[in-house]
């Protein structure tokens, strides 16, 4: 019998530009896992008549949903993810007379020409390839604790499930960021008693939404109110009770600055690197507790919002790259 396993699978994207009609893949993805699928949701007719059990069924509406777990690597696909997860991405920033690159993501602000840019995935699961046309990013979280990498994952809603192929991509090879060569500021304070990170951005997808004109299908879906949160898992020091009693107790915000740095250089003194900027976080828990004889430990729970001069947060992927991900 044919070992069928995960081992050699492929997930690879696509940016689309026309809602609903899939394109050929063009990124490969360092994935560990997914869950996309297909949701079908059956009607049942319910009439009376010789009712013993359900009448006939039919497809009354249609959806993907799911997504994927990744490491996160300075590659293509990282940089399509990003701007698909926030919607606006720069036009990326020379660094001096270098071949390095800075490709700025903000959130997709409001307005009739706005819309969330959308991916064809497609997963080769050995026995098949599946194809998901048309996935909007619904989450990106990205987390790194103390001897291992930046690992993330994507949700996403979607608008079919088609037949698909993979194309003969190159695998992403360059260096992952490591938790080992992050940091973290808070109001430009360097901050090194962290044991592990969390950062989480919500686009809050609409969903179901199906006009007389969609048919079984989705019309295309956009974000509403974006939930940005960060967690931080840290060692108790003086140095975080006089955050705690600055921000947590006075409600005062704090500009928070997370950066990760590849051990791959772009050229001689320039390396990759992923930086997470929240100009106006609100600290809304920060409650250390004693638990025991062991050294004390808690979680920091912050929150970004946004003003008219700030956005609530900009990612910068540092690379070799000069064109921008998703125009």
């Amino acid at each position: 019998m044919a070992i069928i396993a995960g081992r050699d699978a492929k997930l690879q994207i696509g940016v689309e530009s026309v809602w609903g009609t899939a394109v050929a893949p063009t990124a490969e993805v360092a994935f560990n896992s997914e869950s996309l699928k297909s949701e079908l949701t059956y009607l049942s007719e319910d009439t009376l008549v010789g009712s013993k059990t359900k009448g006939q069924m039919d497809i009354g509406a249609v959806k993907v949903s799911g997504g994927f777990e990744f490491i996160a690597k300075p590659d293509d696909y990282f940089g399509i993810l990003l701007s698909a997860a926030l919607g606006t991405e720069a036009a990326p920033a020379q660094v001096g007379t270098t071949t390095a690159y800075d490709h700025e993501f903000t959130p997709l602000a409001g307005g009739t020409s706005s819309s969330l840019p959308h991916l064809t995935i497609a997963v080769d699961r050995k026995t098949d390839v599946f194809g998901f046309t048309s996935c909007k990013v619904n989450s990106l979280d990205l987390k790194a604790s103390k001897g291992d990498y930046l690992r993330g994952s994507v949700s996403v809603i979607g608008y079919k499930e088609e037949d698909d192929e993979v194309a003969a991509l190159t695998s992403p090879a360059t260096a992952a960021f490591k938790f080992s060569h992050g940091s973290i500021t808070i109001d430009s304070t360097p901050y090194d008693e962290i044991e592990g990170i969390s950062f989480s951005y919500s686009n809050n997808l609409e969903s179901d939404l199906q006009t007389l004109g969609t048919g079984a299908y989705q019309a295309e879906i956009e974000p509403q109110a974006r939930e940005i949160t960060m967690s931080l898992d840290v060692l108790d020091s003086t140095d975080l009770d006089t955050l705690r009693a600055s921000k947590f107790l006075s409600g005062s915000t704090a500009d928070v600055v997370l950066t990760f740095t590849s051990d791959a250089t772009i050229e001689a003194g320039y390396y990759y690197t992923l930086t997470i900027d929240m100009p106006l976080c609100y600290v809304t828990d920060d409650s250390p507790t004693v638990s025991g004889p062991d050294r004390l430990r808690h979680s920091l729970s912050l929150t970004a919002t946004e003003d008219d001069s700030n956005e609530a947060v900009t990612i910068t992927l540092r690379d070799d790259n000069s064109s921008a991900y998703i125009s």
